[in-house]
């Protein structure tokens, strides 16, 4: 079936009409393309991109052969990749705010994230990286190089092969790869049961020459084999501590540029009390509360509030309170509390209706959301809506050659 396609809408698919709605999963807006059929409903066909016939000029060549599975966008040019996010978010939002800012793209398009996971792909004599599959999570696509991951920790992952292969080190089914902005290498091998002693040598060896350290997950728990399992991320006077397997933004350079156009957006002043929700390692509640009199910190994930703990003392925050536990549980708690604004920095299925209209009873005068997926934001903020004006909305590309936005709004009570 030959279609011309019309735009790309978020998540990444790619649409034409034709009498009816039609989805594909590769094609610029202009080309002309042929696909073939997956599945036919009444009112809409769903495809895979099969020939090229006419192509965008914004069209280039992939980098990664696996790029379908890691960067679904590889295949368009930096500039109009910025110019498709930027529209879906006009798409997404310009009936809630007409306050929309320009879409701020990544300072590097590729070679941008500094952590990656790798399962071990194995087949009689091969070993080689992997990714997942798209459309089955146990199978594995073999992988030489990832384009997207920081070219040092993608050095180390590659020459991890090498040491897993002529060690015969079975036990390994997984690797990750992490560094800090100060080049602080760090990688962790997942092994299904305990390496043998005997086999130390070789690895020990390993992170010598390549100045990394290593860890060895094993049941949940790692063990220390070679130097420091926590790394260290600076913001102007903060310096943050993660764990080896904590969540954290994996591209700093614009995390960098949201903190500092953040600042710049909001007042704060002595009198007033923050409420950092989903905080993490403590990154904005931590970085804002020399700007305010009180910051309360919530946060839930185990590998999480070790460090939050932690970076608390080593930054010598003293106007601070925490709570470990689900948001919810403690937005209930936090409406006895005068919070002048509430930062909120959910995962990807945003913070849902019941947390929404506990926050409408709390009503802090200012909520900034930061989305990792704009359709849950959108859905949070027309509920928010019946109280809150949407002061500035802005998108961020911390994720170059994917459909994933990244997007910061800040909410002012009326």
């Amino acid at each position: 079936m030959q279609i011309k396609i019309e735009k790309i809408i978020y998540p990444g698919k790619s649409l034409s009409r034709s009498g009816k709605v039609i989805f594909t999963d590769e094609g610029l807006p202009g080309e002309n393309v042929e696909i073939d059929i997956i599945k036919e409903k009444s009112n809409l066909i769903e495809g895979t991109t099969k020939t090229i016939l006419t192509p965008s000029p914004a069209r280039i060549k992939n980098k990664c052969s696996h790029y379908r599975i890691c960067s679904p966008y590889q295949y368009i040019d930096y500039p109009e990749q910025a110019k498709i996010k930027q529209s879906q978010i006009l798409e997404i939002f310009s009936k809630i705010t007409p306050n929309i800012a320009p879409f701020e793209p990544s300072l590097k398009p590729w070679e941008y994230r500094n952590k990656a996971n790798f399962p071990i792909y194995r087949k009689d004599d091969n070993i080689s990286l992997a990714y997942n599959q798209l459309h089955d999570p146990i199978a594995l696509q073999p992988i030489e190089k990832c384009f997207l991951v920081d070219k040092q920790i993608m050095d180390l992952a590659i020459n991890s092969i090498d040491l897993i292969e002529k060690n015969k080190l079975t036990e390994i089914k997984e690797i990750t790869v992490r560094k800090t902005t100060a080049n602080q290498p760090l990688l962790i091998m997942h092994a299904d049961k305990n390496i043998p002693e005997n086999k130390f040598k070789a690895i020990y060896s390993f992170c010598n020459k390549y100045k990394s350290s290593l860890g060895i997950e094993s049941n949940g728990r790692i063990t220390n084999l070679h130097g420091t399992m926590e790394l260290i991320e600076t913001f102007d006077d903060i310096s943050l501590m993660l764990g080896p397997l904590s969540f954290f933004q994996i591209n700093i350079p614009m995390l960098n540029k949201l903190i500092s156009e953040l600042k710049t957006s909001i007042s704060l002043s002595s009198n007033m009390t923050i409420a950092d929700l989903y905080c993490g390692v403590g990154t904005f509640g931590i970085i804002l509360s020399r700007m305010a009199g009180k910051v309360i910190l919530v946060e839930s994930a185990i590998q999480n509030t070790e460090y939050l703990e932690k970076n608390i003392h080593r930054n010598n925050i003293t106007n601070s309170q925490s709570y470990f536990g689900q948001t919810s549980k403690w937005l209930a708690k936090l409406k006895n509390e005068k919070l002048d604004m509430i930062i909120l920095d959910p995962p990807r299925t945003g913070i849902g209706r019941e947390e929404c209209l506990q926050l409408l009873r709390i009503k802090p005068k200012t909520i900034i959301y930061l989305a990792c997926d704009p359709m849950t934001m959108r859905r949070d903020i027309e509920i928010l809506s019946s109280k809150y004006t949407v002061q500035s909305l802005k998108g961020y590309d911390f994720f170059p050659q994917t459909p994933h936005i990244e997007i910061s709004a800040i909410l002012q009570l009326r």
